[in-house]
């Protein structure tokens, strides 16, 4: 396994080195190889393929700054490209809890390109918290607010339910362990677009949790596929350069900040 990734992870950084990979480019995606669970065959290795015919870099993305979390959304794919959160040990704990709303709707920081709740009917794909809604318990603003679609990104049903939700549980457990922990979740790539406003579906999703305390990144990147969904989040643990390169992310102070 730990070979497999090490070329894999090679062959990775010599596309992105010849191809100039340096940009926050969401519409060529980068070729993410994710590694397999430890319980799985290990397949044969293979060079990734260079991406070719890169279009320049988006320029609609925008920062959309709310209470608790900042979201850098694609006006073009209609996601955002990034989210970022701080989580403390005082957001998970209070009484009584605030209940979710479920009431998914535009941002209205950028209405006109966050209307997106009718794209996502008989979709097949679940309107996927990039900060989840549990960890907005203690607050009814943080609670409305993380309902907005510029937190929202396609995914399906049990990915979103499965391995991605053990992995908020974890994040969860990390900040009442150490008082606080900084989260950045973000995708890359293309599987599909849903809806009329072509909404696109990532072909991969990451996350990566700072541990301030610690002083210590863990960093993740899956496919967005329900194949996965029973797996253990360990099993795509990723080293931090790696998903720097394929994100197109730097670090400032624990949070991911796009390149420009």
């Amino acid at each position: 396994m730990k070979n497999l990734f090490s070329r894999l992870t090679l062959g990775l950084s010599i596309a992105f080195i010849l191809n100039g990979a340096g940009s926050f480019a969401q519409s060529a995606p980068p070729p993410t190889p994710v590694p397999a669970p430890a319980t799985a065959v290990a397949a044969p290795a293979t060079a990734a393929k260079p991406v070719v015919k890169r279009k320049k870099p988006y320029v609609d993305i925008v920062k959309l700054k709310h209470d608790y979390f900042t979201s850098y959304y694609s006006k073009s794919q209609r996601i955002p490209v990034l989210v970022t959160y701080r989580l403390t040990e005082d957001m998970l704990y209070c009484d009584p809890h605030v209940p979710r709303t479920n009431n998914f709707k535009a941002d209205p920081a950028l209405a006109g390109y966050t209307n997106n709740l009718k794209d996502y009917v008989r979709s097949g794909y679940d309107k996927g918290h990039n900060m989840p809604a549990a960890d907005n318990v203690c607050s009814e603003d943080g609670m409305d607010q993380c309902f907005y679609f510029s937190n929202m990104t396609p995914q399906p049903h049990f990915f979103n339910a499965g391995i991605w939700e053990d992995l908020e549980k974890a994040e969860r457990a990390e900040a009442n362990a150490h008082g606080e922990v900084i989260v950045s979740v973000g995708c890359t790539g293309k599987k599909t677009t849903i809806g009329a406003h072509k909404v696109v579906v990532p072909q991969y999703m990451w996350k990566v949790v700072y541990i301030p305390a610690d002083d210590v990144y863990y960093a993740y990147m899956f496919p967005n596929s329900d194949a996965i969904a029973d797996d253990n989040y360990m099993d795509y643990r990723v080293k931090l350069s790696d998903l720097k390169t394929n994100a197109g992310v730097h670090f400032e102070e624990g949070m991911a900040v796009p390149n420009k």
